[in-house]
């Protein structure tokens, strides 16, 4: 019986991370999917990286947000109040990044369909920040924000629909501009996809859909 119980342990806690990392892969290959084909510069590694960090600390925050009182209440209360911190201490430089990601999708939309539009201006004084780390800082902040809305609806609910509904939209985003994701990340974040299904097909026992996804992730 200790036997068993050690290993149903091993099979929730591996149900879990693979919650984790399916979640980190599906947000970052499907911004990827955009990024990389609409040719916007930006830092890859830092950008994986602080996902990455944040995935893990925002699983251990709405894990166990129920069991803090008016814990859900703390946490929201305490992400938006360094939201408006963080955006106010770099408003500019974020105001900046989103206007180079969207001219990028511009001028490929003007070349794609030949027509004529005006682009999007910034701040002047920003132009001792490069258009890399401006888009990095936006990129990194979008991929939070996508995560924390993921994780909240996806640890408790499974809610898959939400899942696809802040991710999906870009990875089709290229396809307006007649471009197509990569191989790789299209690849990525179906996999995550097919693994989340699972999952969310599966809300009353996470030890047996953990260890039916694991065996297929491994095959895959």
């Amino acid at each position: 019986r200790g036997v068993e119980k050690l290993e149903n342990r091993k099979i929730s806690l591996l149900a879990k991370l693979l919650k984790v990392f399916s979640l980190y892969i599906g947000v970052c290959s499907g911004l990827l999917c955009m990024v990389l084909r609409l040719d916007i510069v930006f830092s890859e590694r830092a950008f994986l990286l602080i996902l990455f960090l944040f995935a893990f600390a925002l699983w251990g925050i709405f894990s166990f947000l129920d069991e803090i009182p008016y814990g859900r209440s703390m946490v929201f209360g305490a992400m938006g109040a360094l939201g408006i911190i963080f955006f106010l201490r770099f408003r500019n430089i974020i105001i900046k990044g989103i206007a180079v990601i969207i001219n990028s999708f511009l001028k490929l939309l003007m070349s794609y369909y030949n027509m004529k539009m005006e682009l999007l201006s910034y701040p002047q004084d920003m132009q001792m920040y490069s258009n890399r780390y401006c888009t990095t800082i936006v990129l990194c902040l979008l991929g939070i924000i996508l995560l924390a809305v993921v994780s909240m609806s996806f640890y408790r609910k499974k809610r898959l629909g939400i899942y696809i509904g802040c991710t999906l939209p870009f990875v089709l985003l290229p396809v307006f501009v007649g471009r197509f994701g990569f191989y790789k990340e299209m690849l990525f974040y179906v996999m995550s996809l097919a693994v989340l299904l699972g999952f969310s097909m599966n809300k009353e026992d996470d030890s047996e859909s953990g260890l039916i996804q694991a065996k297929v992730t491994g095959l895959i």
